[in-house]
């Protein structure tokens, strides 16, 4: 018979300090463990056990009182992104089937309600205590549910080994608390440690994210690739206080080693990149802070084990291209998982090759996109790349790119001409692209992957 277990119960504790920084507000810890038991006595009175409570809510601190208020009155909360369409969101709710949909307003209006403290609701580790949709790469949304233990796992595993948080630090995620990433960078991490965290209702933005380093001071901050791309051009431009980090960190989609470098030399601040999924809950294989270098995921993280495998499931050899499995206490699945993700090892180190359905086949040779976008955005000109599969006029497969440039960049053949050349004389013939198209912005996932089944698209109607 598992034992009892309440994540809740484990993670939000009466600690000493600040818990959360939210626009004028400071909740310390105890205020925050009186508001989760508050929510979770009237959610009690409410609903039943085991009931699903869906969140549309941007950042603030009544979302983090509803999320571990749920999970310790024995409630699973429903995390939705409040980007998607409205279509979206009501497919979300005909597929979990709520008992309550709480947005900002509703958390507002249930914080007026909830007055007396709770009993902790009885469960397990392996008992569902979550659920999250994944960003949808493909345009499919996919309901993934975590266990109690999933929480207490990546906390261990990669906040206290990886990024080695301590109580004195300061969290701020680009990430929201929506996203598999921003749930732990905002929430699970520091309050796993006694660390503060600061919370942004706005939408993450370059001057968002740089008005909030230099006015609440943290110590550990998390964004993604395209964020830190944008930060960077105004980094160039004019400079902003970083002096209060001690470490930076990507994940949604792996860091080119320009934007790695040029964030190190600007900042003085490593970027940590590393990757993960929503399936996984948070990173699995990263960088760390004493063995970090450009255009690498870097090694497992403690408590993961990975395979790199061919498509009838066979180990491949080192240096050798293979879809990654991973297996962690984290995982919705029992067992090894397909990632989804191509990968090279070589002795401890990964490196990131692409999708396994966006790995392109020129020449009769596979091409990893990512590959020929690093090469690109190595370019002056070039600020975010994405490489696709299109048809040469014989009707061969060839590397394709969509290039958005740099601010003040004149768009014009001879550029295409000049990035093709740059491509040319620092990749494998067959793999510099074929045709080069500007466009404006690339499509992307909330989270920052690039969509490239809708350049795909783009492209087989241009």
């Amino acid at each position: 018979m598992a034992m009892s277990y309440n994540a809740a119960r484990d993670i939000i504790q009466r600690r000493p300090g600040v818990a959360i920084y939210f626009d004028d507000q400071i909740i310390t810890y105890d205020q925050l463990y009186d508001s989760v038991n508050r929510y979770a006595n009237r959610l009690q009175e409410l609903y039943r056990d085991g009931s699903h409570l869906m969140i549309v809510s941007p950042d603030r601190p009544e979302y983090l009182y509803m999320f571990w208020g749920a999970i310790r009155a024995g409630m699973i909360p429903v995390l939705v992104n409040t980007m998607l369409t409205e279509g979206d969101i009501e497919n979300i709710q005909m597929d979990c089937q709520p008992a309550a949909v709480f947005d900002e307003n509703g958390l507002l209006a249930f914080d007026q309600e909830a007055k007396d403290a709770s009993e902790c609701n009885a469960a397990s580790e392996e008992d569902e205590c979550f659920v999250l949709y994944s960003s949808g790469t493909t345009g499919y949304l996919k309901q993934i549910p975590h266990k109690h233990q999933d929480l207490r796992f990546t906390a261990d595993s990669y906040a206290r080994n990886i990024l080695e948080l301590t109580e004195r630090d300061i969290c701020l995620s680009a990430a929201k608390l929506f996203f598999a990433y921003g749930l732990g960078n905002s929430s699970t991490f520091p309050f796993s440690v006694g660390a503060s965290v600061v919370l942004v209702n706005e939408r993450s933005s370059v001057k968002s994210m740089f008005d909030a380093i230099e006015r609440y001071r943290p110590t550990v901050y998390f964004g993604v690739p395209s964020l830190y791309a944008h930060q960077l051009a105004t980094l160039r431009q004019r400079s902003r206080d970083t002096s209060s980090l001690r470490l930076c960190v990507s994940a949604g989609e792996p860091l080119p080693g320009k934007l790695y470098e040029e964030w190190l030399e600007k900042t003085g601040v490593p970027v940590l990149d590393g990757i993960g999924t929503t399936e996984a809950l948070h990173i699995f294989i990263s960088n760390t802070q004493t063995d970090h270098q450009p255009n690498c995921s870097g090694k497992l993280v403690p408590g993961w084990q990975a395979s790199i495998r061919d498509a009838g499931g066979n180990e491949v050899d080192e240096g050798v291209a293979g879809s990654l499995w991973i297996q962690g206490d984290s995982t919705t699945t029992n067992g090894w998982m397909d990632t989804g993700d191509m990968f090279i090892r070589q002795g401890e180190y990964y490196f990131y090759q692409g999708r396994n359905g966006d790995m392109i086949k020129s020449g009769g040779i596979w091409v990893s996109p990512f590959e020929v976008e690093a090469c690109l955005m190595d370019h002056p000109a070039v600020l975010e790349a994405g490489v696709v599969a299109g048809m040469d006029h014989n009707g061969l497969t060839k590397p394709n790119a969509y290039v958005v440039l740099r601010e003040g960049v004149i768009a014009d053949n001879q550029l295409k001409i000049d990035l093709k050349r740059y491509c040319i004389d620092n990749l494998a013939h067959w793999k510099h692209p074929h045709r080069i198209e500007f466009i404006d912005s690339l499509p992307k996932t909330a989270t920052g992957k690039v969509q490239r089944f809708k350049l795909r698209a783009n492209l087989s109607t241009s």
